[in-house]
């Protein structure tokens, strides 16, 4: 806790948004900054797989089924009442360091006011749909901790803003110490599932109070709130939470929709191979806030910002494809062994999800180019496209398969999306090339001129 508080006095150094000079200092800076800010994200996924699997063994694949269903719920209502300002405050800090207080204050003021409408509006459903006592605990518990989240990646997203990534990972190896201390105890002493949930909670809270403790101390101070230029600003987050909703939707959709047709059973074995999934997609959304932070810095240098996002593609498709390759083969046997014979069933449905993973890592790398680019109709109507294709197979393929039918499904929605960022990037990229070509030769002709002169 003493290491954390020794941040350094961001209010000492200059935050203006530097460029990336070159090709080789950039990457190294992108991946120490994706080595903190995945890595931390990696070991928080490790300890929530390791409550599914706490989950899966003590209460079985029915109560499992009711959590993935409710955190599928949850997670789509949030992101509703998010609006992008979590996304959008990479963007409108990276291009107005120097008003980070007056942003970040606008941005968590707004987060307060619509998470406390959000509330208010599932407390009414509860009652229109009269949900028994146990259901309104979990429900809340799941709901709260994931707004929690929400708050807790908002004010990372201020760091990543500023270029001071590092200390996230600090930050979430806290929380995992947390969340592993509570999860081996409920494993140990077979606490209640709602126990479970609790710790997860306590965990998520310490997390949101510690990094508020550091962002103050580094002189960081949220300004008061005041309503003059909010619409504006819900304005521009718009598109991008609109694009997010879209995508917590194509993602949580296949819990839900699997969830109508199947028995919870059936769902809870689908669930323990889509937490992996969900982890991956969690992960790889990390990375492309980095790798949108680095893009929002290089507006000014648009063949920069092509290599580099080409770049880390390449660095991306060949480091991801040969494990995923590997446990294509593996996942049968992991599950089993993780999970116990209840779930053997859930091996096959990994292994066809793992074939997607690839395909989420690189999409999500076009996504952040987009929006750093402000290329809200490409980035917007590939998702809009792509969330009716993957409702439309989830519930064709998930009537006739069941859930290796929504696994299959998983995998052509991320084809289709891969195929259609690459379309539109294609173009992008022809546009810069060709923008350099002409520069080039203005350049040539003006320096012949000044020679004949």
């Amino acid at each position: 806790m003493d290491e954390l508080l020794q941040l350094e006095d961001l209010s000492e150094r200059p935050i203006a948004a530097s460029p990336l000079r070159s090709p080789r200092v950039a990457f190294q800076r992108t991946l120490a900054s994706a080595v903190s800010v995945v890595g931390g994200e990696v070991l928080l996924r490790v300890a929530s797989f390791g409550a599914v699997v706490v989950m899966g063994r003590l209460y079985g694949p029915s109560t499992l089924g009711l959590y993935a269903t409710t955190l599928a719920f949850a997670t789509v209502a949030v992101m509703l009442a998010e609006c992008g300002l979590q996304l959008s405050s990479i963007t409108e800090i990276g291009r107005a360091p120097n008003r980070v207080n007056q942003v970040f204050g606008r941005l968590l003021s707004l987060r307060v006011i619509l998470f406390g409408s959000l509330l208010l509006g599932l407390f009414v459903f509860g009652l229109f749909c009269k949900w028994e006592a146990y259901l309104w605990l979990v429900g809340g518990l799941v709901i709260v901790r994931t707004m929690l989240y929400s708050c807790s990646q908002l004010q990372f997203c201020v760091l990543k803003s500023l270029d001071r990534m590092r200390i996230i990972g600090a930050i979430q190896v806290l929380t995992f110490t947390l969340l592993s201390v509570g999860i081996a105890a409920t494993y140990l002493l077979s606490w209640s599932f709602v126990t479970l949930l609790w710790c997860g909670l306590a965990a998520q809270g310490v997390e949101i109070c510690v990094t508020l403790i550091l962002l103050v101390r580094s002189g960081i101070r949220p300004s008061p709130f005041y309503p003059h230029h909010t619409w504006e600003l819900l304005q521009t987050a718009g598109p991008i939470g609109a694009t997010y909703l879209l995508a917590a939707v194509i993602l949580r959709a296949d819990v839900i929709v699997l969830s109508s047709l199947r028995s919870p059973d059936d769902v809870g074995r689908f669930a323990a191979a889509d937490v992996g999934l969900v982890f991956v997609y969690a992960v790889s959304w990390m990375l492309g806030t980095v790798l949108m932070a680095d893009q929002v810095r290089c507006l000014q240098s648009p063949a920069e910002g092509l290599y580099h996002a080409q770049h880390w593609r390449k660095v991306l498709f060949f480091a991801i494809t040969p494990p995923c390759a590997l446990l294509f083969w593996l996942a049968p046997w992991l599950t089993k062994t993780l999970y116990g014979p209840a779930f053997a069933s859930t091996g096959r449905i990994a292994s066809v999800m793992v074939l997607a993973v690839p395909m989420i890592f690189l999409n999500s790398s076009y996504l952040s180019r987009m929006i750093a680019l402000g290329r809200r109709r490409i980035y917007f109507g590939v998702y809009l496209g792509t969330a009716i294709v993957a409702i439309g197979l989830n519930v064709v393929l998930g009537r006739i398969y069941g859930a290796t039918g929504i696994a299959y499904a998983i995998v052509g929605r991320e084809l289709l999306m891969l195929v259609l960022f690459w379309t539109f990037d294609g173009h992008a990229a022809t546009s810069v090339s060709r923008a350099e070509t002409g520069m080039a030769e203005s350049t040539v002709v003006s320096g012949v001129g000044v020679q004949g002169d």
